[in-house]
């Protein structure tokens, strides 16, 4: 889509702003302190085994690109091209398979097994060490940066088969991460894995997979229908109206006897005026015809002399 200047200016601040706001997340998350009771945490794995430290650098990689992007576009136009066909890909792709649907499914997810019992994502103790405007710019604050983002700039998605198949094989990743680190160190990454037991653990991977899967195709549609393609309409000449013409061609193999018939009689027809055509022009030239003194017998039209 073809933005004007005035809108893509617009759309640069915002850019810059998430940017700005992604950073500051990132780095408050991992400056705070951690808490006693995770002091073990920090042995192997660190902010890496959370699901929500990984879409945080996700959303600051987004939007480092978004704003590359658009600062190239506004002030170096001359490389916008080369820019935006190496960059443009990347940006669509890390959105429409990462970040909205994992962004989508840690706010979700961790909100619905707070209400439910807080112990199970974020004990209380926690509440001590890590303020609560840094809990809400972990799992809040993301969703509405992914709906702007959503809302401002189109993104080109893949094919479905590229696309759950990149996203399967970051929920795989993941859950053999945090897997290979309850192995070493014997701590889960989120309280709610050290109550379950193993089909109990298989039971909600499953249904976290399906979630997170439902998540991205909910993307997809939503972008396509803010983001539709519409035919160019052209505008009515002299102040009349806009005409669609249709026209329709027989499909092989069923045409009828009728339709036959009616193309044999124009073969017909056009033979017979091409006759007419003939015999009016062998007559034309009959009555233009004269004696050549040079050639005796042989009769010539008077341009050719």
């Amino acid at each position: 889509m073809v933005l004007g200047l005035q809108c893509r200016r617009t759309v640069t601040i915002l850019h810059f702003l998430c940017c700005l706001w992604a950073i500051f997340a990132l780095v408050q998350n991992i400056g705070l302190p951690q808490s006693a009771r995770r002091e073990r945490d920090d042995t192997y794995g660190g902010h890496w085994k959370h699901l929500t430290f990984l879409n945080q650098i996700l959303q600051t990689i987004l939007f480092v690109l978004c704003v590359l992007i658009d600062f190239v576009g506004l002030c170096i136009p001359s490389h916008e091209k080369k820019v935006s066909s190496l960059l443009v890909p990347i940006r669509d792709f890390i959105f429409s398979v990462f970040v909205f649907p994992v962004g989508l499914f840690v706010a979700v997810v961790f909100w619905g097994l707070y209400a439910y019992d807080r112990e199970l994502v974020y004990p209380r103790e926690l509440d001590e060490v890590n303020p609560t405007w840094l809990n809400h710019s972990m799992h809040t604050t993301i969703l509405p940066l992914l709906f702007i983002e959503l809302v401002i700039c189109p993104h080109k998605y893949v094919r479905k088969t590229k696309g759950v198949l990149g996203l399967t094989v970051f929920t795989l990743t993941y859950l053999c991460w945090i897997t290979w680190v309850h192995h070493v160190s014997g701590i889960w990454a989120y309280p709610v894995l050290g109550v379950l037991n193993i089909p109990g653990k298989i039971v909600f991977f499953s249904i976290a997979y399906c979630i997170v899967l439902m998540f991205y195709f909910f993307g997809r549609v939503l972008s396509k229908q803010l983001w539709a393609t519409r035919p160019p309409t052209h505008p009515p000449e002299h102040g009349g109206e806009r005409r669609v013409f249709l026209l329709r061609t027989p499909a092989p193999g069923r045409r009828g006897a009728a339709e036959e018939e009616e193309e044999e009689a124009g073969t017909r027809g056009s033979r017979q005026r091409l006759r007419q055509s003939q015999s009016l022009a062998g007559a034309q030239a009959r009555s233009q015809k004269f004696w050549c003194p040079k050639f005796t017998g042989v009769l010539m039209p008077p341009h050719i002399l």
